[in-house]
């Protein structure tokens, strides 16, 4: 059973899909992002699409995309935090 990270109930609504008020492009998601590991490197970000609201406090959870679950899970111990 899912439980809330703030409150930690365990009454979360279905899951939908998250949006932002932004719909142009890639940025109509909500994204995880973080510092470019160099000059030329490309900036590591993970777009959520799916997300659930906890019935209790509002709180959202959003879930990586599997493919972007994927790349976070190997990158992980790599990237770098922003300031």
């Amino acid at each position: 059973m899912l439980r809330c990270g703030v409150c930690g109930a365990g009454e979360l609504g279905p899951l939908g899909e998250l949006m932002t008020d932004n719909r142009v492009g890639d940025q109509r998601h909500p994204t995880l992002r973080f510092r470019r590991p160099g000059v030329l490197r490309r900036r590591p970000e993970y777009t959520a699409r799916r997300g659930r609201a906890c019935l209790s406090c509002g709180a959202l959870t959003a879930f990586l995309d599997p493919e972007d679950l994927r790349s976070y899970r190997a990158e992980a111990d790599r990237l770098i935090e922003p300031e």
